[in-house]
């Protein structure tokens, strides 16, 4: 009962009165829609929400070094009808001005996991969001990536917060886009071994292996922010109190404060951020540098390993707690504004 009353909380946390129905026409097809600001860091964000997901395109909107150009949406924490929705929900709900476009229903082999356990039916806890001012665009979330990409000069970050199908898809429909493309962060896997989804496999890596392979072995510049840090991710209820104060704030964060007066004992790992944070603030996190491998067996499916064969990337091994709260409080002293 606590769970789900966690995650009615956080999603209330950054956000408050849907229309989920709103999965309108799409927009028609066209070269990335937004003027990319070439005094930041050009960003695509690749998403299944879920709540934590929520809280990182909230952080993302904030970050005055960050310009998010697209956003692409992959089944998930729901499937892909939901995440959709949300993602340009919550996109219109925040006021970030950029194309949103729907991406993989299934993994590249099998069937959706789904964590409606964690996030609700909907992904949001049951959680409504006014209806979206846009509609999607034409384009699939990995046409979408490769156009934004094209427009950027090399410069483009991804950050990838749910099972990277989308963004195998695009590897490998395009094989210039690791070209295109700065750096990929990647919320997945457990270097370490860490799971929660079997003892030794996170969801994301769990949902579509042979997609985290793929990516971890393109030749793209990596980074991994894995189960084994993001777990340590945690904010209580009195925190996020704390956080938002007495002063006059607009629907979103009075969403959390409602949610959690009297829920001091209540937590939730925000494991979503952290990707975000490793563009934003890299001191948030300790890295180094080594070689994985997502192995895809049926014992050992989605368990990332440390090998001396693989691609090399980086990896997170750390996380400074209070320096994670630091950055979201100033996001929620933002959003006061």
């Amino acid at each position: 009962m606590r769970g789900k009353r966690t995650a009615l909380a956080l999603v209330a946390a950054v956000l408050f009165c849907l229309c989920a129905a709103a999965v309108a026409a799409p927009q028609k097809e066209g070269t990335a829609a937004v003027t990319w600001q070439r005094d930041k860091v050009p960003v695509f964000i690749d998403c299944d929400p879920g709540i934590d997901d929520t809280f990182a395109l909230a952080l993302a909107k904030k970050s005055p070094a960050l310009q998010v150009l697209g956003i692409g949406a992959v089944q998930g924490n729901v499937g892909l009808g939901r995440t959709g929705a949300n993602a340009l929900s919550i996109a219109s709900y925040i006021g970030l001005e950029c194309p949103v476009a729907l991406g993989a229903t299934y993994p590249l082999q099998g069937v959706p996991m789904g964590a409606a356990y964690a996030h609700g039916s909907d992904g949001m806890g049951g959680v409504a969001l006014p209806t979206p001012d846009r509609t999607f665009d034409r384009r699939p979330a990995w046409k979408l990536l490769y156009d934004t990409a094209k427009a950027c000069d090399g410069q483009l970050q991804v950050i990838a917060i749910g099972p990277l199908t989308n963004i195998a898809k695009a590897l490998e429909l395009y094989p210039d886009l690791k070209d295109m493309l700065a750096g990929i962060t990647v919320m997945g896997g457990s270097p370490t071994g860490l799971g929660n989804m079997t003892p030794s496999a996170e969801f994301n890596a769990f949902n579509d292996p042979w997609a985290m392979e793929a990516v971890l072995e393109s030749g793209v510049d990596i980074t991994v922010i894995g189960y084994d840090v993001t777990s340590q991710a945690v904010v209580q209820g009195d925190e996020l109190e704390a956080m938002i104060g007495d002063s006059r704030i607009p629907l979103l964060l009075n969403g959390m404060r409602r949610t959690f007066v009297g829920e001091e004992s209540d937590s939730k790992i925000l494991n979503d951020v952290l990707a975000v944070m490793a563009l934003t603030d890299p001191q948030v996190l300790m890295i180094e540098q080594g070689s994985l491998r997502c192995l895809t067996g049926r014992a050992d499916r989605g368990t990332t390993v440390l090998t001396d064969d693989g691609s090399p990337v980086r990896y997170a091994v750390g996380l400074d707690r209070e320096k994670m709260l630091d950055v979201l409080r100033r996001m929620c002293a933002d959003y006061q504004k």
